[in-house]
């Protein structure tokens, strides 16, 4: 821990770039091919909320303001994405694309992607 905040106290544009560039996508990846449920995500959701957004602001955040910094750049937000909110989503997609391999196996129809 003392590594990231120092990362973070040092450049918090890097810091934020390095997780919404890798740690996010990496999550994603886990929520996609891990069966779960979106309580897993609370844990991390708080995290981020308490520890990582005070950080790289430099300030605490109010529960509004922590949800706005969710929505991406170009509407003023920080896209720092709630895992908790994502996980049904990947779950979903990943359910679907499996249906869609599996379809195409048995029937042997090619893929339309």
């Amino acid at each position: 821990h003392v590594g990231v905040k120092s990362c973070v106290l040092n450049s918090p544009q890097a810091a934020h770039a390095v997780f919404s560039r890798s740690l996010q996508f990496k999550w994603a990846f886990l929520q996609r091919v891990v069966e779960g449920d979106a309580e897993q995500y609370i844990p991390l959701m708080e995290a981020i909320r308490r520890n990582f957004i005070p950080e790289i602001l430099g300030r605490e955040v109010t529960d509004i303001e922590a949800e706005l910094f969710g929505l991406p750049a170009r509407l003023g937000g920080l896209g720092i994405c709630n895992p908790v909110l994502s996980q049904e989503q990947a779950s979903n997609t990943s359910r679907r694309a499996v249906e869609e391999l599996v379809a195409s196996i048995s029937t042997g129809n090619t893929l339309d992607y």
